[in-house]
């Protein structure tokens, strides 16, 4: 199972209806820049900040979209989970209660 960005948070929740439901014909993962944790501003030690971006003053342009970014966050999660709780493993498969690895 291969997937890619958002393609990748599909590829790994698959992994894991796959082997909650016993079939495991899913033998291996490749993940590639997985967007995998959709409940960030719930997950402790997570901060957006745009401090974090080394931006000159006078890039209005820059520093607009890179807020942009930020805040886009809230309204993606809208739009993928909308009435869905975002620790939900299948939305975000890091908060799985499976120990087998996914490889």
């Amino acid at each position: 199972m291969v997937g890619d960005s958002s393609g990748a948070n599909i590829a790994a929740a698959m992994n894991i209806y796959d082997i909650e439901s016993g079939n495991q014909w899913i033998k291996q993962q490749i993940l590639l820049y997985p967007v995998v944790n959709m409940a960030l501003k719930e997950t402790p030690g997570y901060e957006w900040s745009l401090d974090e971006y080394d931006i000159h003053d006078n890039d209005e342009i820059i520093t607009f979209i890179v807020k942009s970014l930020g805040i886009g966050v809230h309204y993606i999660n809208k739009l993928y989970a909308k009435n869905v709780d975002l620790k939900d493993p299948l939305v975000s498969p890091p908060f799985n209660k499976c120990h087998r690895p996914l490889l």
